[in-house]
């Protein structure tokens, strides 16, 4: 399977971690590595999250407060949002 990140998506996490990393580098590797084995878990089995909308998914990231938005086909999946929980869903569109 091969992993694309949309550029909100990219941001996202990205904000995320180092959001988190001003305060307590280990706590922000910590995330990284949740974020990222959600992340695996899908690759693995594209449609363990919950259906969404127009083909989308979600899955919650155990552990912590963040949803992950994808899309999945046989050969991609797409990692659409990283979402943190308490920020309003849904989003405005980008």
């Amino acid at each position: 399977m091969r992993l694309v990140f949309a550029p909100s998506a990219r941001r996202e996490f990205a904000d995320a971690v180092g959001y988190v990393a001003q305060d307590n580098p280990l706590a922000a590797r910590k995330l990284n590595e949740t974020i990222q084995a959600a992340i695996a878990r899908i690759l693995a089995f594209p449609k363990l999250g919950t259906p969404f909308r127009r083909g989308e998914r979600r899955l919650p990231v155990a552990g912590a407060p963040y949803l992950i938005v994808y899309r999945a086909t046989r050969e991609t999946v797409v990692i659409l949002r990283v979402w943190h929980g308490a920020r309003q869903w849904p989003p405005a569109r980008d």
